[in-house]
């Protein structure tokens, strides 16, 4: 606890906000494994507050008010008390672990204790909250307010998960996440007049982060949208003194850009989803060569490219018929396992390995709730399938020498549609082994209308120019760009 102490001090001192944080930490680091079973022997909770006020209230070094000085008190045995709970929640779950949880009502004791780990930590929680409304903490104590709405979050999933574990009576989740959507939601509207230097204003998009993972574990999209609605409106306000995106950390801005371009892709609002995510993109540092000598960190960023680009490589397909690059789905297997078989049947124009791709990834494509944005993609699959098949039909002579043809029977595409789907090798060994034609009169004439419609659609959606001479039977195209940007 002197340690502890001895930091604050310091971080008081030297006014180090992110120094103050790691007192604050209820995680052990990877060089000092036994920080917090260190850290509860180290007091006991009928001394714990007289040790924290010989460095708080009676420390002449820090010069600190007397409110502010309980505060700091209250915040320390709170976060003590904590650490006491977590340590024993670690003891008890280590006990069940070792028995292979035989005993009875080993797996209801866990879920019991991490959800007293969870309240004693909303109790930090609502200390820290007092200290901003009562105290007068000042703006560089902020990133206490990261860790622990952090870890408020952490452990109420902990909490829950150890509560569907032991089939307990109740649902840890939906009560602590209310509880810290009240607890955190509230810490940066305090004390609103003061200047945007000293204001807490700046723990705001930290905050609006953590209401984003709790809202999106609950599934509650219109939550997101109302936290984004208030956010944009106060920012837009005349003499609106709410920090700008782009003075807080790179990373809180990643998060946030994230989650609002998220958000805009569940409402389809695919424009402002590509803008705000490739902006994240562009925070993010690169896949190669980021210098980091900690490996959770490089993990860290690949994770956050993953979840950026799952949503971005279907927005770039379908808004401007871009493929990713084979090197940006080589640097991902995550990426590569998902997208590489859409992206390879997209390019060569195969509908049923496009399809047959699309059932494969189903499962997580409905996870991710990219499912029906890569089905719309198909579009694309099949405009390349029809401009290969009008370079298949070759040049003609023109007024300026040879052209490509720019008058195509539908008959062609029919076929090339055909093949595309398998249909023609399925159609001949059916025929050979029944005998007979492989296609009927009736069977040729449905789909000749399915392939208009698909050719139909591509030209209404801008994919292709052209239109379809039904008397004639053809397909007359653009001889100026038949399929824009793609040269043909």
């Amino acid at each position: 606890m002197d340690t502890l102490l001895t930091t604050f001090t310091a971080a008081l001192t030297l006014q180090n906000g992110y120094l103050l944080s790691t007192t604050l930490t209820p995680l052990a680091p990877a060089q000092n494994p036994a920080h917090l079973y260190t850290l509860r022997q180290s007091s006991t909770p009928a001394s714990v507050t007289s040790q924290v006020r010989a460095a708080t209230s009676y420390n002449s070094s820090l010069s600190l008010s007397r409110k502010e000085a309980q505060a700091w008190q209250d915040l320390y045995v709170a976060f003590y008390h904590a650490v006491c709970e977590i340590v024993d929640a670690e003891e008890v779950a280590n006990q069940v672990r070792r028995l292979n949880g035989v005993q009875g009502d080993a797996g209801g004791e866990v879920a019991r204790q991490w959800g007293r780990v969870y309240e004693s930590w909303r109790e930090v929680t609502n200390v820290l909250y007092r200290g901003y409304s009562t105290a007068g903490f000042g703006a560089w104590t902020v990133p206490c307010l990261y860790v622990v709405g952090r870890y408020l979050r952490v452990f109420a999933i902990r909490a829950d998960e150890e509560a569907r574990n032991a089939v307990a009576a109740g649902a840890f989740m939906g009560e602590t996440r209310l509880g810290e959507d009240d607890d955190a939601g509230g810490m940066e509207k305090e004390n609103e007049n003061a200047p945007l230097e000293n204001s807490r204003k700046w723990a705001l998009y930290n905050t609006a982060n953590l209401l984003f993972k709790t809202y999106f574990r609950l599934g509650s999209l219109a939550l997101c949208k109302n936290i984004l609605r208030t956010i944009s409106a106060q920012s837009s306000a005349p003499n609106s003194d709410l920090p700008p995106l782009s003075a807080v950390p790179k990373s809180h801005q990643t998060t946030f850009l994230y989650y609002r371009g998220v958000t805009a892709f569940l409402e389809e609002d695919y424009t402002a989803a590509d803008e705000c995510l490739s902006e994240a993109f562009s925070l993010l540092p690169p896949a190669h060569g980021y210098n980091s000598q900690n490996p959770t960190d490089v993990a860290a960023v690949q994770k956050n490219r993953d979840l950026i680009l799952t949503y971005l490589i279907p927005i770039r397909l379908l808004r401007h018929s871009k493929l990713p690059s084979p090197a940006l789905l080589a640097s991902s297997p995550h990426l590569h396992r998902l997208f590489a078989p859409l992206c390879k049947a997209t390019k060569s124009g195969h509908l049923a390995a496009f399809d047959k791709a699309l059932a494969k990834g189903e499962e997580e494509f409905v996870k991710r709730r990219i499912y029906l944005t890569l089905e719309r993609a198909r579009d694309v699959c099949l405009r390349n399938l029809l401009r290969k098949v009008v370079i298949a039909a070759g040049f003609e002579e023109g007024s300026q020498g040879k052209v490509r043809k720019s008058r195509i029977k539908i008959e062609e595409f029919v076929v090339g549609v055909r093949v595309s789907l398998g249909l023609v090798r399925d159609a001949r060994r059916k025929q050979d082994e029944e005998g007979g034609s492989d296609v009927t009169e009736g069977e040729s004439g449905e789909q000749r209308d399915e392939v208009e419609w698909m050719i139909a659609g591509c030209i209404y959606k801008g994919l292709m120019k052209g239109y379809i001479a039904r008397d004639h039977g053809i397909v007359v195209l653009s001889k100026a760009g038949a399929f824009p940007g793609t040269g043909v």
